[in-house]
């Protein structure tokens, strides 16, 4: 195998994404009054936003988002016709309730979608912040997206969301879950060109990675095609068959498992790096991280050298255009903050020779810096 860590999820050949097993919203620590899995967050969100506004005529077109958040979150909002409002984080990607319930009260919002970071409880006053909502006109959406495996209490909101193939190679896959009533217009096909480009594209890497068929550039273009379809879907879609399937297959508890101790390996390797903060430095008992985010003033040199080394660390995320103006914290995390892949994908090997790049790294920037 070649050893690449990061980057798009590969699909095994042999997995045929069969089984008699079923998806339940309690397999993510959630329950409701109805759900609905559909094609991607994208579309759990839009659905949410759908059926809050059959639910409440005349809603507010002003939708209160995270400063530091992902396009795909506010691109639902945007084609829905929202106003789009942020609220602040700390330096500790934390949120503060009392801030967002000015901000309502402020701003007339109609719309409040919020979540947590990679994972970690990182809301300060979640069930004030409910409770004072709570009677108004404003409808919570919570994105438990990068929260999905961590067992933090769910913020009884009035819709929640989340995408399952941010954490495995399933071609596509997301819920969208109500507290109240039952969801009209429920997607019933899936959208089978996007299922046979994902799995092509995934099986394609695995080939190249186990077995050295093909070429990077045939299974990139294949990714590439695939998200290009994601991108322009026009129409709410469930999801795939081969998704439902690999998805409720899928081994939960070797995938929380492996992802603390791939946390924790690199939290213990990256102890006595001066110049990277880990804006995460204990992890929680119950807490299973998405990525292991670190603030690097050097992000550019520093994921380059990475990548130099066959590791992809993403930024998550680049700031959206529409977002003219947000806080200075947000602003320094679309500017400096990186993630290390910690996935299910790999052990500890792969963990200490990422760590022991950017050690490297760190130890050439102040070799170069006592020589000028």
């Amino acid at each position: 195998m070649l050893s690449e860590i990061g980057s798009n999820f590969w699909i095994d050949p042999g997995e045929s994404g069969q089984t008699d097993r079923k998806i339940s919203i309690s397999d993510f620590y959630l329950e409701g009054a109805d759900s609905i899995l559909l094609s991607s967050g994208r579309q759990a969100i839009t659905k949410a936003i759908e059926t809050a506004e059959i639910r409440n005529p005349g809603i507010q077109k002003n939708a209160l988002l995270p400063s530091f958040t992902c396009e795909t979150v506010i691109e639902p909002f945007l084609l829905a016709g929202y106003r789009i409002e942020s609220f602040p984080i700390d330096r500790n990607l934390s949120i503060q309730g009392e801030e967002i319930i000015r901000l309502i009260k402020k701003k007339k919002i109609g719309i409040l979608i919020f979540h947590h970071y990679f994972g970690f409880e990182t809301i300060s006053g979640k069930t004030d912040l409910l409770r004072e909502i709570k009677g108004s006109k404003t409808q919570v959406i919570e994105d438990r997206t990068q929260c999905l495996y961590s067992q933090i209490e769910p913020a009884k909101a009035d819709y929640v969301v989340g995408s399952m193939r941010k954490w495995h190679g399933i071609p596509d896959g997301a819920f969208v879950v109500c507290k109240e009533g039952k969801f009209l217009n429920r997607p019933e096909t899936p959208d089978k060109e996007l299922e046979k480009a994902k799995i092509a594209a995934g099986r394609a890497k695995y080939e190249y990675l186990f077995y050295h068929k093909g070429k990077k550039q045939d299974f990139l273009e294949k990714y590439e095609a695939a998200e290009n379809i994601l991108d322009h879907q026009k129409e709410l879609f469930c999801i795939s068959p081969f998704s439902y399937h690999m998805q409720a297959s899928m081994d939960r508890e070797k995938l929380k498992n492996r992802r603390r101790e791939n946390y924790l390996t690199v939290l213990q390797g990256l102890k006595d790096v001066k110049k990277i903060k880990v804006m995460f430095p204990a992890l929680p008992q119950d807490i299973v991280p998405l990525y292991f985010p670190i603030w690097t003033e050097d992000r550019t040199n520093l994921q380059k050298r990475l990548k130099e080394n066959h590791i992809y660390a993403p930024v998550v995320w680049p700031k959206a255009g529409c977002l003219s103006t947000v806080c200075d914290a947000a602003e320094g995390f679309y500017r400096n903050l990186l993630c290390l892949p910690i996935d299910q994908r790999y052990g500890r090997d792969d963990m200490e020779r990422m760590v022991k790049v950017i050690k490297k790294q760190e130890e050439g920037e102040s070799m170069c810096t006592q020589n000028t």
